[in-house]
């Protein structure tokens, strides 16, 4: 989020099996999401899954 005001809202969603935290990166100027990191325990040796989602709003254009 390089040069732009945003805030960070984190969630932990703790439940009896796996683990779900997540990240978001809402911009201060338009609302819009901004990023998304998702982290969920999916148990034992396995670990953890990682997932990152970069948004993107420039080149959007209606349907023709």
């Amino acid at each position: 989020m390089a040069h732009r005001s945003c805030s960070r809202i984190e969630r932990r969603m703790p439940a009896d099996i796996r683990r779900h935290d997540t990240k978001t990166w809402i911009s201060k100027t338009t609302g819009l999401m901004l990023r998304q990191d998702i982290d969920v325990d999916v148990g034992g040796s396995l670990g953890t899954s990682h997932r990152s989602s970069r948004y993107e709003y420039g080149n959007v254009r209606p349907p023709v």
